[in-house]
């Protein structure tokens, strides 16, 4: 592997990887943790350092055409020509025009500055355009750097560098590995993308290397630093793992975007339910548990073994909880509400009164200690209105927002075999789930089982056959296409639609697929 690995350093002409964590807007403190990393990385001699693309800014059509912005970058630009004591290659984006991005390009360092040219990647990834490539000479020495566009032609360059702009998801991630095992002629390829976090958007700072007809490859979310190469490795069927990436992910998303936003703690709703238990043991795993705060707030519907199955998930974290019932609150509610809800039966208004009752104290708790408050929606729930607006609904950043309700039990069922012993309590997963906002009650009684449910969503959101006849989706699947059933699905369909609403308002989603809710209208999926 040494042999290998020693002949890409020949064949790529010494290129050395540099990866860091970039702010999405904040020039200033990315040119300073440029300027940090780059100048104690080890020298050696004649190397072009390769930086992650856009690594002073990212992209965002509110500020890219920003006098201020832009002034800043051309002051970064001349600073890091002056203050780097090694030869980098840096991007970032300039304008946005008709769904094309614009990215300039140079070498900088050492006292100079050289712009090498310009490229265009599509925003709009539906639209394909002619192929860009952008031709530059280091040492004596051809480069090509191109967009990746999800795949990868049979080129004649000599020494490629794939640049991916696009956020992480899974099956994006898929895509490039599979794009790279797919490859069969003789071609340098150095492949790299986006490393930072924007508005729920993961980006890894993927790195993959090909030489000599061998494909080596980073890991996700690389350390910040020097990357050693003798560390990648080849492919491995463990890579492609989904629950390994997504919790690893899941981590790196929350840590990011507390460090982004300047946060520190974190208060959590935890119920007792599967949901809040994932959400509560991701963020001990990011933060540490001296930065998590329980509150198990229970009502008179709440069942003994809901508090029991919260405070044992709560010890087993070793995070802080307190116990917070709300059956007082919500009686006396209810007492000055008397004039308005006369002569009117329990209905969702008594039930989501306590979901917000809930979230009173969560942004009480909040408001008061600076920890912001996280969401414990999952993508199930979120797609057919299964929340509290104002209510469970609410929060700073939404953890696992685009989980299927069995992922969530999947990473559940990860979290207790990656850890020594029980994390999640085996009753929490095993348990049926109930939002237990009225005695009795479970969530099938108002949804279909969640294994149905997903598979469904799955088809509708993921699949793109939102539009197609229900009858036809339901043959496919093989399931039973009786009018009953029918007719059962294309209700839910409808109460879907009549949600949107609700999704409108939710809060950034840490993006896992290429169809977070967020991004998603059903009206055009």
């Amino acid at each position: 592997m040494l042999k290998i690995l020693g002949n890409i350093y020949k064949l790529m002409n010494n290129i050395q990887f540099i990866n860091l964590t970039s702010h999405p807007y904040n020039i200033v403190d990315n040119t300073n943790n440029i300027i940090k990393i780059v100048n104690q990385a080890p020298m050696i001699d004649d190397s072009l350092y390769l930086l992650p693309p856009f690594c002073l800014r990212n992209y965002n059509t509110a500020n890219i055409n920003d006098k201020h912005q832009n002034d800043l970058l051309n002051e970064s630009l001349n600073r890091l020509s002056q203050e780097l004591n090694k030869y980098v290659l840096i991007s970032y984006p300039t304008k946005i025009k008709d769904c094309l991005l614009d990215v300039y390009y140079y070498i900088l360092g050492n006292g100079s500055k050289k712009f090498i040219g310009n490229l265009n990647f599509e925003l709009n990834h539906y639209q394909k355009q002619p192929l860009q490539k952008l031709n530059f000479i280091y040492n004596n020495k051809s480069y090509t750097i191109l967009p990746y566009l999800d795949e990868i032609h049979e080129l004649c360059d000599e020494n490629i560098i794939l640049q991916d702009i696009k956020p992480f998801s899974y099956q994006h991630y898929l895509n490039v590995l599979d794009d790279f095992e797919k490859i069969n002629f003789p071609i340098n390829i150095i492949y790299q993308s986006i490393n930072s976090f924007q508005s729920g958007n993961l980006y890894p700072g993927l790195v993959a290397v090909r030489s000599n007809n061998e494909n080596y490859y980073s890991e996700l979310y690389p350390a910040e630093g020097v990357l050693d190469i003798d560390k990648f490795s080849k492919f491995k069927d463990t890579d492609k793992n989904f629950d390994s990436i997504i919790y690893k992910s899941l981590i790196v998303g929350l840590n990011r975007f507390m460090k982004i936003n300047k946060f520190n703690d974190v208060v959590i709703g935890i119920s007792g339910g599967i949901d809040s238990a994932v959400v509560a043991t991701l963020a001990t795993e990011a933060l540490g548990a001296d930065h998590v705060i329980g509150l198990i707030m229970p009502s008179m519907f709440t069942t003994s073994l809901s508090i029991t199955d919260a405070e044992q998930l709560s010890n087993n974290l070793k995070i802080d909880y307190y116990i917070l019932p709300i059956t007082s609150i919500y009686n006396t509610t209810l007492d000055v509400l008397k004039p308005v809800f006369k002569k009117t039966k329990f209905s969702t208004a008594e039930e989501n009164l306590q979901a917000r009752i809930r979230m009173l104290l969560l942004m009480a708790y909040s408001n008061k200690f600076g920890h912001i408050v996280l969401n414990c929606s999952n993508k199930s729930e979120l797609s057919v209105g299964y929340g509290t607006l104002y209510g469970d609904l609410a929060g700073s950043i939404s953890v696992i927002g685009d989980l299927y309700k069995t992922q969530v039990y999947q990473i559940a069922n990860y979290i207790n075999e990656i850890n020594t012993k029980e994390i999640i309590p085996k009753s929490i997963i095993t348990k049926a789930p109930s939002a237990e906002l009225h005695a009795d009650q479970k969530d099938e009684d108002t949804l279909p089982p969640y294994d149905l449910l997903d598979l469904i969503l799955y088809n509708w959101i993921e699949e793109n056959r939102w539009s197609e006849s229900t009858e036809k989706l339901m043959h496919k699947l093989d399931l039973d296409i009786s009018n009953i059933e029918i007719k059962k699905w294309e209700n839910l369909k409808k109460i879907i639609s009549a949600n949107e609403f609700k999704r409108n308002q939710l809060a950034p989603i840490i993006r896992l697929s290429h169809k977070p809710l967020n991004e998603v209208s059903f009206s055009f999926i």
